[in-house]
């Protein structure tokens, strides 16, 4: 009875795609009041009619012309903040993470092709969702497609997970209808913007969060706005942490990945980085290569750190015949040589973390815990040996099939944290000097 007395004879004064004003025959002060005690019943309202969420005004219409142009004073001050604004947003992008500094192979071609298409945009290849594993160099392609058009005049924005859901948790926690729409611009119509590991975004994060980051990503889709994903799983893997209308939007663009490395690239990075730390490529010998290859090779960012500390020795380098000794006094106490790693390294490893017997992970024991055991030492094996499945299954006495699926069943659970620190402490274990 005293909401339809309050909305007796209302009149919508003003309305755009964000915000509806209404006029009531109701004092300011009664508005200002109803509007405390109603404001959930009002908003529910408005969506019913408009089919969306609004941002609503009230006022006396009896001052209706005095109201109307106080309200579009303030529609010409907020515009004119969000221009201010915009020149001002933090793109959060390393200068210093260019093309320059960023080596080409196969094993990033195609993302880094991609990425760079959405410069004239001719391909409309956006949204682009980037799978990658930790190292690999997905970062630096982020920041080195924003620096391109940044370089244009263009704007580029890179989010970090952690700082923008901070921003954002706060944001929502004022509950300013205005900041939040404000913002929501500001990512909107941003020439470009970049979500660096996009898994971490759904992890413990509230729906008002999730909403926002869907209201940011579903517009930018409708406009056209380049937009990147860089994720450490596939979209497939993302399915348990996000809810179906993000994954379709992950979906929605191209996909692409950049592999694991294979000895091709190996050899590039290692002579890319060798050349930018000045060092002379014709010092590293064929044996003191394999050396620094073998023992780096899971990623990119552990090569960088080889050549970097390779660089720190490059006088005695240039003052020796005996290249491959320097090399391994350099790394001595830091590193432990792959060459020493054996299969029973990482099953001894394994068995004491599960405080399982080595016997029964060769066995044929099918108890829940000795089966995880043996999946993970086969996984294990596979990763740091490069064995082949035939080879790993004669350890075992498995056929190849069997180790694939072991091996697959690791890789699917590699969002499970007790599986995570799991293997965490089985590397740091198997490379521990003694």
């Amino acid at each position: 009875m005293i909401l339809s007395n309050f909305f007796k004879d209302i009149e919508i004064l003003d309305f755009d795609n964000e915000t509806v004003v209404f006029g009531l025959n109701i004092s300011e002060d009664v508005i200002a009041k109803t509007k405390i005690y109603f404001d959930e019943n009002i908003k529910k309202a408005i969506k019913e009619i408009f089919q969306k969420d609004l941002i609503y005004k009230m006022y006396d219409k009896r001052n209706k012309t005095k109201n109307l142009i106080n309200e579009k004073n303030k529609t010409k001050v907020l515009t004119e903040n969000t221009d201010s604004k915009r020149k001002k947003l933090k793109n959060n992008i390393d200068k210093d993470f260019t093309f320059d500094s960023y080596v080409v192979s196969d094993f990033n071609a195609e993302a880094i092709e991609a990425c760079k298409s959405l410069i004239t945009n001719e391909k409309k290849l956006s949204p682009i969702f980037i799978q990658a594993s930790s190292g690999l160099g997905k970062t630096h392609l982020l920041h080195a497609i924003g620096n391109e058009f940044i370089k244009l005049g263009k704007t580029a924005v890179h989010i970090n997970p952690n700082t923008f859901t901070r921003e954002i948790t706060f944001l929502l926690q004022e509950n300013d209808p205005r900041k939040l729409t404000l913002l929501t611009n500001l990512y909107t119509e941003a020439d470009l913007v970049m979500f660096d590991d996009i898994q971490l975004f759904g992890v413990g994060q509230k729906k008002s969060t999730i909403n926002f980051i869907f209201q940011i990503i579903d517009n930018r889709i409708q406009k056209e706005k380049p937009t990147i994903f860089a994720c450490e799983t596939s979209i497939q893997s993302l399915k348990g942490i996000f809810d179906e209308r993000i994954i379709t939007r992950f979906s929605f663009g191209f996909s692409t990945q950049i592999k694991p490395l294979n000895k091709e690239d190996l050899e590039k990075i290692l002579s890319f980085f060798l050349e930018r730390f000045d060092v002379d490529l014709k010092l590293i010998d064929l044996e003191s290569r394999n050396f620094l290859i073998r023992n780096n090779s899971n990623n990119v960012r552990a090569i960088y750190g080889a050549v970097k500390r390779v660089s720190y020795f490059k006088k005695e380098l240039e003052n020796t015949n005996y290249v491959y000794d320097v090399i391994c006094n350099a790394f001595k106490g830091i590193i432990k040589e792959i060459g020493t790693i054996s299969p029973d390294t990482i099953l001894d490893a394994v068995s004491k973390y599960y405080k399982i017997p080595k016997k029964d992970m060769l066995g044929k024991t099918r108890k829940k815990e000795v089966i995880i055991a043996r999946h993970i030492a086969m996984s294990l094996i596979k990763m740091h040996l490069k064995l082949t499945l035939e080879e790993i299954g004669k350890i075992f006495n498995k056929d190849h099939s069997t180790v694939i699926n072991a091996i697959r069943k690791i890789e699917s659970q590699e969002n499970d944290k007790s599986l995570k620190n799991a293997l965490s402490y089985l590397n740091e274990e198997i490379f521990k000097l003694n």
